[in-house]
């Protein structure tokens, strides 16, 4: 069975993450802190990102920070005398540094106050102030919010109706950087309940959102003066309560609207948000069942952040620690919950994306004892995609809903509000804070896999190969909670495109001693490569004998098929030439070439031939070689223009006779030129008085680099050749000519000659005159026609015998003699 090694490494990769759990590029942590007494009620409702970590607000109108690993730096309580409770609701880092918060205290024995303290870097207080008058018969305040404006700050916050303690109106003021108010307004809808709370400005304009009664609205409010500029309320079916409490900015200066829906008698809290223009045109309108309704924070993908939660303790058993993050357009991208669940599970109440693009959430835990309200503080810090090392991941279901809503402009009643501030607050020491790190055992981490292998490959899964398509569930054993994955088997998909790329060794010359008929050959065999999403590639040889064969002397031709798992395929084919090994009579090296003068033969004729074999070590292929002759003369064969058929059967251009670099004949690489260590055997022919001491042999390469040497031709013996190589192996062109085909005259002439060549009538046609020595004394290149040929023979011409040839296309010769007087 084949193993694809891609999909054993993918497979062993992802068994070897999910069993140690995912490996975690950025500070993860779950965390709680609490007091040494058990009965303490530690709980957290804000927190921001500062310099160096994290500051919190909490219940008991406390400050702490922490480091980005969640150690404590500092912690601080502020208390006022004769005290009930205080709480500290949110917090800002102040305009003049440190920070401002904001909250309410309750004393037992004068009525309720919105709390304010302002503090250093540090959590000392600069000053405090509350806002309210004493007495039982005055309504408590509570402070929600705190907008940062130039100068100073926007504060909203709440006034309980008199009449009807669960009801409360919304009120709102503006202070300076010293808390002096600039003007405070209450709006109210009594004897209903009304929240408005003002979380962004732009200009001179503030956008606020919140509740009327039953139905959810959005306003914007004059920042100078907190006079309401308009108002516009969401509202559904009639038996909901709707609100929307948070607000989050998104594209285009469209805002995200954040709260709850939920039916009091039989319904819970269900999370709701809106997408709405900066004049309050809605965009969409959708809830996510399942999860619990909360804040809305703005990520730097933007997309967005709920923290589903709840502060009511009457609620707080359908509530638990969830992060969903939602996209611009509503849809869920994930969602988990954290802690431990059922019976007393834990929750947020706000969250924040850290400088890493992770997320910080924090809220609290409850410990079941003798006051059931009591708890820790919950602080989570989870990567980018809501994990955190080594604690379970806990998937929430939820789904985007449309909800359906109407929209109108409502009355809201707006009055001055006169309570002034008060200095009452002063640090106070509590036991400390510890921390302590959190990660209840969770249930079973459900993931799920697609592994797509290629037909003949397996997947190795639990220690088991899987080479079929089909589902697999494997669990991964975990110290807090184990991980079941559903692995879906899948073939690769293979009907795509891809460009497979065969590549043929080199051509292979294998040299026999005289004699020899034959010699066994090994070859490399070609390499292959495909882009096909399964790689593996079929070699198979559709021509000639395969590696290990017995070739006979002579020129073979193999060749290569490759087909890749796409079904797409390519060839490639390369030569075996078997030469019988003949000791050249002179051998020059120069460089990365060899130059060997193989032999030298004759004809009855005394017409010498000249056998040179050239071999390129070069890796650069070989684009001509040339050979030099005697000034004036040129070679008997090969004719100019015809193609040479060298013994391994490449074919070369001649040119001849050939005037660069030196006069010579040139035989040029038809196809890709030899090298890396290939070579072959070039023939030419000289007429009889031609015999040359040495012959100047030069190549030239790809890298358009020159090499030359001189071999000497007087230690080499002229063999007989009973069976001459002729001039016409090599021709392929033209028809045979015979001497009959044409008719010199005057004969013996004055200087001017004639030819009848009506034989050849159409052919192509080279004319050349040679004297008696073999030199080269005219030479023409005509098309033969009805009409004889005029030659005018050169004016210094002197009298004796000379020798007409004619040559046609194919290479093909026919010489008469003639007499010069």
């Amino acid at each position: 069975m084949k193993q694809s090694l891609t999909f054993r490494f993918i497979a062993s990769l992802l068994i070897c993450c999910l069993s140690a759990g995912t490996s975690f590029g950025q500070n993860t942590f779950q965390k709680t802190y609490s007091r040494p007494i058990y009965y303490y009620n530690d709980y957290a409702n804000h927190i921001i990102a500062t310099a160096g970590g994290y500051v919190m607000a909490g219940g008991e109108a406390f400050l702490m920070k922490v480091s980005p690993f969640g150690d404590v730096l500092w912690q601080k309580a502020y208390d006022l005398p004769q005290s009930g409770v205080e709480d500290l609701y949110h917090v800002v880092e102040a305009n003049d540094g440190g920070f401002l918060a904001i909250g309410e205290s309750n004393w037992i024995d004068d009525g309720g106050y919105l709390l304010l303290v302002k503090t250093d870097a540090e959590g000392n207080v600069q000053w405090q102030k509350r806002l309210g008058e004493p007495g039982w018969w005055q309504p408590a305040r509570i402070g929600y919010y705190i907008l940062p404006v130039p100068g100073g700050y926007v504060i909203s916050g709440g006034s309980y109706v008199e009449e009807d303690p669960d009801y409360e109106d919304a009120i709102m003021l503006r202070i300076d950087n010293d808390g002096n108010i600039i003007w405070a307004q209450q709006y109210s809808n009594s004897p209903a309940d009304t929240r408005l709370v003002a979380q962004f400005v732009r200009g001179d304009t503030l956008f606020a959102s919140g509740h009327r009664d039953t139905s959810a609205v959005f306003a914007m409010i004059n920042a100078e003066t907190g006079n309401l500029m308009w108002l516009q309320a969401f509202d559904g079916p009639s038996l909901h309560e709707k609100s929307l409490d948070f607000m989050a900015p998104a594209a285009n200066g469209d805002f995200m609207l954040a709260g709850h829906v939920y039916t009091p008698i039989n319904g819970p809290r269900m999370q709701w948000v809106c997408r709405v223009s900066s004049t309050g045109e809605l965009r969409w309108s959708k809830t996510y069942p399942n999860v619990g309704a909360g804040p809305i924070v703005p990520l730097s993908d933007d997309n967005f952040l709920l923290t589903p939660s709840g502060v009511k303790i009457f609620q707080l058993n359908q509530l638990e620690s969830t992060l969903l993050k939602i996209n611009s357009d509503g849809e869920v991208l994930w969602s988990y919950k954290y802690g431990k669940t059922v019976p007393d599970p834990d929750y947020f109440v706000s969250a924040l994306e850290t400088s890493d693009g992770g997320i910080l959430a924090m809220g609290w835990i409850r410990t079941p004892n003798i006051l059931q309200t009591a708890g820790d503080i919950l602080l989570v810090k989870t990567d980018k995609n809501g994990r955190v090392e080594g604690c379970c991941r806990q998937p929430v279901s939820t789904t985007a809903m449309p909800y359906q809503i109407v929209i109108y402009p409502p009355s809201l009643n707006q009055i001055s509000y006169l309570d002034t501030f008060r200095i009452s607050v002063f640090e106070t020491s509590i036991p400390e804070r510890s921390m302590q790190d959190y990660c209840p055992a969770g249930p079973p981490e459900q993931l799920s896999s697609e592994v797509f292998i290629c037909p003949g490959d397996s997947v190795l899964i639990g220690g088991i190969a899987y080479s079929a398509p089909g589902t697999v569930i494997d669990t991964l054993p975990g110290p807090s909670c184990d991980t079941v994955v559903t692995y879906t088997i899948q073939y690769t998909d293979l009907s795509g495109a891809s460009v497979v790329n065969v590549q043929c060794p080199a051509d292979k010359v294998v040299q026999v001693p005289a004699g020899t008929s034959s010699a066994v050959v090994d070859y490399d065999l070609p390499s292959a490569q495909s882009d096909c999403v399964c790689p593996d590639i079929e070699l198979v040889q559709t021509q000639g004998l395969p590696s290990g064969s017995t070739f006979a002397v002579g020129v073979h031709n193999i060749c290569y098929q490759g087909q890749d798992n796409c079904g797409n395929s390519s060839e490639c084919c390369f030569q075996v030439s078997v030469v019988e090994d003949e000791s050249a009579c002179d051998v020059k090296t120069n460089g990365c070439t060899t130059f060997e003068l193989v032999r030298i033969t004759r004809d009855a004729a005394w017409r010498r031939t000249y056998h040179i074999r050239v071999t390129n070590n070069c890796p650069q292929p070989l684009v001509y070689a040339a050979f030099q002759v005697p000034t004036g003369v040129a070679a008997y064969a090969p004719a100019n223009n015809a193609t040479y058929t060298a013994p391994s059967g490449r074919p070369y251009k001649v040119r001849n006779p050939n005037y660069s670099p030196f006069y010579s004949v040139r035989f040029s690489s038809q196809n890709a030129g030899i090298q890396n260590g290939a070579s072959d055997v070039f023939r030419y022919t000289l007429p009889p008085q031609s015999a040359p001491d040495y012959i100047l042999s030069i190549v030239k390469r790809g890298d358009q680099t020159y090499t030359q040497a001189h071999l000497n031709t007087f230690y080499c013996p002229v063999e007989f050749d009973a069976q001459p190589w002729r001039a016409g192996e090599e021709r392929n062109l033209g028809r045979a000519v015979t001497d009959n085909a044409m008719h010199l005259y005057p004969n013996p002439s004055n200087g001017v000659l004639f030819a009848d060549l009506e034989a050849t009538t159409g052919q192509a046609l080279q004319i050349r005159i040679f004297d008696a020595q073999g030199n080269l004394v005219y030479e023409q290149h005509t098309e033969a026609g009805e009409q004889s040929l005029r030659i005018d023979l050169p004016a210094n011409i002197v009298s004796g015998l000379y020798q007409f040839e004619m040559t046609d296309a194919g290479g093909e010769r026919a010489v008469k003699r003639f007499m010069v007087r």
